[in-house]
């Protein structure tokens, strides 16, 4: 699920079916401690995007 926004219940029903989460840079908005908590219960599979340098 392309930029999650749900709460954790949401979340782990996705999770048990299988689903990918993402997450967005909503994640760090003081109020959305249920999205944080949401992004506790994913799974990190290393598979973060970088920055490309600039030369």
């Amino acid at each position: 699920m392309h930029c999650f926004s749900g709460d954790a219940d949401v979340a782990r029903r996705c999770l048990d079916r299988g689903a990918w989460l993402s997450f967005a840079g909503t994640v760090t908005f003081k109020n959305a401690q249920p999205l944080r908590d949401a992004l506790a219960l994913a799974p990190q599979d290393g598979c973060w995007w970088r920055p490309m340098r600039r030369t």
